[in-house]
């Protein structure tokens, strides 16, 4: 069987990292039988002074038919990188990030002596949204990749079509593009009944890491022009704690019938189930290349508040929620005021097309076959 080398900022068990893990994880799951997976990632989360395993970072872990070695700050250098990458079975090197200097930059370094067959997906990292963020320093890293013409030397992974319009609109023509959506694997089925009235108080939810992307600092905007009582629960690692303590001080100048409650994060198997308790989600992201959070949303009869930087659109023609222009606030809180007039029975209709919607999502996922053929063609 072929050998795949992947390296990825994170892996499993780090679920706090976001849907790009479980992107990785329902890969290797889906395509066990296919491929021999080599995974290196790192230890810990960003800025983390404490790794998320116990496990010895000297050694090759098992998960499921993979093999993963989980690096350590000091076995990620360029030297001790090259030695893996080297000494490792890989006939594809599969890059998980664009800007990471683990997953994406040192590797890249690195093949430029080994020559491998490279596949590389940027996972939403060179969408609008997430260019506008710490704009200079990404800037001079595209100017060097585009200066080395790596652009054309590589294979693209992509998500979505307006991903891949993204990566044309940076590169231009002439890129090897491959647009093969997320893999969605079956999940638990939560409790269904919901009985919440909204007229009697909505109860939003925001489930994402906390950082400048996610954008809870303009879901908290609406919120404060909203008349009538409104709770949002937060949940999500603390990615950005300069940002945390700006929407901290956003929280505090809310009016009274707005409710914030911060509950700290969620394992992999409660997101679900947490989902099915709430109106909606609210997460008014500024760009998203697929966005796992949205797709268990729908499965758990949660309707989505988000903006239309992801590959969700059309939710109200759906009967699913909103999908909402950034520019236009007003839009926002109208669809709020709209989900607040629902009766329960009218509501708990909604709940079952999305639900319904979500599962329609997942039966025609057709991304694992799609993988398994690139995989062998690279």
């Amino acid at each position: 069987m072929k050998n795949v080398l992947i390296c990825t900022p994170y892996f499993a068990p780090g679920y706090l990292a976001g849907g790009s893990v479980k992107t990785i994880v329902n890969t290797v799951r889906g395509l066990e039988t296919d491929f021999i997976f080599w995974i290196l990632t790192q230890d810990r989360y960003s800025k983390a002074n404490s790794p998320y395993i116990t496990t010895s970072t000297d050694e090759w872990q098992t998960f499921g038919c993979a093999q993963v070695r989980y690096l350590n700050p000091k076995q990620r250098g360029i030297k001790h990188l090259f030695q893996l990458l080297s000494s490792t079975p890989g006939d594809v090197l599969f890059l998980n990030s664009f800007f990471s200097p683990f997953a994406a930059i040192k590797p890249l370094m690195c093949n430029l002596f080994l020559g491998k067959p490279v596949l590389l997906a940027p996972r939403g990292e060179l969408m609008p949204g997430a260019l506008s963020l710490k704009p200079w320093r990404k800037k001079i890293y595209l100017t060097i990749f585009k200066y080395m013409g790596l652009g054309t030397r590589i294979q693209w992974l992509v998500s979505s079509e307006e991903e891949s319009s993204a990566l044309l609109k940076i590169f231009g023509e002439g890129l090897n593009l491959h647009i093969i959506s997320d893999p969605v694997l079956s999940e638990p089925k939560p409790n269904y009944n919901f009985d919440l009235d909204p007229a009697q108080g909505l109860q939003l939810v925001f489930i994402s890491r906390i950082d400048r992307k996610k954008n809870l600092a303009f879901a908290l905007q609406v919120l404060a022009l909203h008349p009538n009582a409104i709770k949002l629960d937060i949940f999500g690692p603390i990615d950005d704690a300069e940002y945390w303590a700006e929407l901290q001080k956003q929280i505090a100048q809310l009016p009274k019938h707005i409710q914030i409650v911060y509950r700290g994060t969620l394992e992999s198997n409660q997101v679900i189930q947490t989902l099915a308790s709430y109106h909606a989600l609210f997460v008014p992201t500024l760009g998203e290349n697929f966005g796992y959070i949205f797709i268990e949303a729908l499965l758990a009869g949660c309707p989505l508040l988000i903006s239309r930087a992801t590959p969700f659109r059309e939710l109200e023609e759906k009967g699913v929620g909103w999908d909402l222009d950034l520019n236009s606030l007003p839009s926002f809180t109208n669809a709020i005021l709209h989900l607040e007039k629902q009766s329960l029975s009218t509501h708990q209709a909604m709940r079952t097309q999305t639900r319904h919607y979500g599962l329609t999502l997942q039966s025609h996922n057709a991304s694992l076959p799609a993988m398994r053929a690139l995989l062998k063609d690279l």
